[in-house]
């Protein structure tokens, strides 16, 4: 779905590798690939990163950063071995403002703890922070975006 010239809100968050500031980020790189999951729990978003993960280059070559974005708390992450950041969301503040809020779901991965995240999601931005595409996976969870079509996206 093409979405043009919608700048959304920035955001600054801590990950795995530093603060993260969407604003100085989209300065940086000709697309800035925003990667919406619902956690480490989540064997769905865990082989979706990976996918992302072994495409990563093909990113890069293209002038794109990944940023993967959750609710996940830094000690509750599985594996952080990603050549991209894991972006810590842990109040929903940005999840909420690209309107890919879950809340108060009762998770099965987590013994039907009650847990707010996200709707996995992807968003492309452009160097201005206008959303270029966008994927949201609202019916079902499994339907994501293939790397080399979030590539094919890419101007």
């Amino acid at each position: 779905m093409a979405v043009q010239n919608v700048r959304q809100k920035w955001f600054e968050l801590d990950s795995t590798h530093g603060k993260i500031d969407l604003h100085e980020e989209v300065k940086k790189h000709k697309f800035t690939v925003l990667v919406f999951y619902r956690g480490g729990w989540c064997p769905n978003c865990n082989m979706y990163l990976k996918s992302l993960k072994e495409s990563y280059n093909k990113f890069t070559e293209n002038g794109a950063v990944l940023l993967a974005i959750s609710s996940d708390k830094p000690e509750e992450l599985r594996e952080t071995d990603y050549p991209f950041p894991l972006l810590f969301d842990e109040n929903c503040e940005t999840i909420i403002n690209y309107c890919v809020f879950v809340e108060n779901v009762d998770n099965w991965a987590l013994k039907n703890k009650k847990q707010d995240f996200a709707i996995p999601s992807v968003f492309i931005l452009d160097m201005q922070g206008n959303i270029i595409w966008e994927q949201i996976s609202n019916e079902d969870f499994h339907n994501r975006p293939s790397p080399d079509e979030i590539i094919s996206h890419f101007g």
